[in-house]
């Protein structure tokens, strides 16, 4: 549940960015230096928390998966635009695809 929690939270964060950005009330010319690095703590963040939420099974860990899955979301869109948008929005849909898949067969699995 945890991991379709995660890339739902990407998806919709994703998709919000990317709306502000092609209507124009957004744009990313000074979040593109220092992204990356902030993306790759986001990432070492989620596995991190995943791993102790396996453990602990506490739902303090479950939020810090989505807080981090959020803002993941957000700092992967930001940096891209333009001709790039299509694809972006794209790519999100999968993900949902992903998250609904995930979350439908766990549901399968318990019944």
């Amino acid at each position: 549940m945890s991991v379709g929690t995660a890339i739902g939270a990407i998806t919709f964060t994703g998709s919000v960015i990317a709306f502000l950005k092609l209507s124009g009330r957004m744009s990313a010319s000074r979040f593109c230096c220092r992204c990356a690095t902030t993306i790759n703590g986001a990432v070492a963040g989620l596995l991190t928390f995943r791993l102790r939420l396996r453990v602990s099974q506490s739902p303090i860990d479950f939020w810090l998966i989505a807080g981090l899955s959020f803002a993941l979301g957000a700092l992967i869109i930001v940096p891209i635009g333009g001709a790039d948008m299509p694809v972006v929005i794209s790519m999100l849909n999968s993900y949902s695809g992903w998250a609904a898949a995930g979350i439908a067969s766990r549901w399968e699995i318990r019944r």
